[in-house]
């Protein structure tokens, strides 16, 4: 089977929640003789623990190590993301390995999901930095990622900044069109 195919496969199977599917595709990239298609492996593997179900039991501490594994193999800032959202995941005492993480990413190289990663880790996190987040949903945002524009209305409404967050979101509506017309599916990607 051709590595293009199994990604296909290894997408639908997380779209339609076959974890135990997913978990079998993981380990064909894993064992192959191709050590390029490796990290692929490893990261899918993080994907299906931290997501859990279909008889597989979410465990994130697994998932973060996987990810670990696939970076280990070949750096790549949505690994790192991905990292990041698994610890996030874990609860407050996380919050400081997610921000490394994500700082790790940052050296790397730049996508739109790398700031709505920080977004979620300043808002979230337990000493909130409502102001950063704003900052970093808005860049995501400007980058023509949905999840920006949403991420920077729910801080405004956080800070009780009403009539922001209805402007964002009025903007989101009427340009939404738009974005999907001119970046596709990658106006909806999140983390």
């Amino acid at each position: 089977m051709k590595y293009t195919e199994i990604l296909n496969l290894a997408e639908k199977a997380i779209a339609e929640e076959r974890i135990a599917e997913l978990l079998n595709l993981c380990e064909i990239l894993i064992d192959s003789e191709d050590e390029s298609v490796r990290p692929s492996g490893y990261m899918l593997k993080g994907i299906a623990y931290e997501i859990g179900g279909d008889g597989v039991d979410q465990d994130l501490e697994k998932a973060v190590g996987y990810y670990r594994q696939a970076v280990y193999l070949q750096p790549n800032a949505m690994t790192y993301v991905f990292m990041a959202r698994a610890s996030m995941k874990k609860g407050a005492d996380s919050f400081a390995s997610a921000l490394h993480y994500l700082k790790e990413a940052e050296k790397l190289s730049y996508v739109p999901e790398l700031d709505i990663a920080f977004g979620m880790c300043y808002e979230n996190q337990p000493e909130q930095d409502l102001g950063l987040a704003k900052k970093h949903y808005l860049k995501a945002a400007l980058h023509g990622r949905f999840h920006g524009f949403f991420g920077y209305s729910s801080v405004c409404k956080k800070t009780g900044q009403y009539g922001r967050a209805l402007l964002v979101d009025s903007v989101r509506i009427i340009i939404g069109p738009i974005l999907f017309l001119l970046l596709g599916k990658k106006a909806s990607s999140g983390i």
